[in-house]
């Protein structure tokens, strides 16, 4: 049983509405409703303030630098095996990652998803992300 909805866009709700009714059971979505809106400007910023521990991730520090478009960094993340990755280093490669890649990420897991493990893991990416949007969400004016 999810304890939290896939907080999911259009495009990825169709994607989740594609897996097996197995796998669907027990899930509930929710449409993300703020704007996801990023810039590789912004993206090579959080990159370049990143500091991974782990030395295992220097290739992968390399690459991503070195991304000039969205499906380039993207490529450097499908090599993470997150299962292995510090706290310390998730915080910073998702930090990095954006709302954006965080959205290919949802996507490619999606299509790619077998079991219910893997619907946790896009449960919880769903959920940083949206998280994240909050924070970047500006406030109300005051009145």
């Amino acid at each position: 049983m999810a304890s939290h909805p896939l907080i999911l866009t259009k495009d990825e709700i169709t994607l989740f509405l594609k897996l097996s009714k197995g796998l669907r059971e027990g899930w509930v979505t929710e449409e993300e409703t703020l704007p996801i809106d990023d810039t590789m400007r912004k993206f090579s910023i959080r990159v370049a303030l990143m500091h991974l521990v782990d030395p295992r991730f220097k290739e992968f520090q390399g690459k991503i630098k070195n991304a000039k478009t969205e499906k380039d960094a993207v490529a450097a993340l499908r090599d993470v095996d997150f299962s292995t990755v510090d706290t310390h280093d998730i915080q910073e490669i998702l930090f990095a990652m954006g709302p954006v890649l965080m959205g290919h990420m949802l996507e490619e897991y999606l299509k790619i998803t077998k079991d219910d493990g893997m619907v946790k893991q896009v449960a919880a990416l769903s959920l940083i992300r949206h998280s994240i949007l909050v924070t970047q969400a500006k406030p109300a004016k005051k009145k």
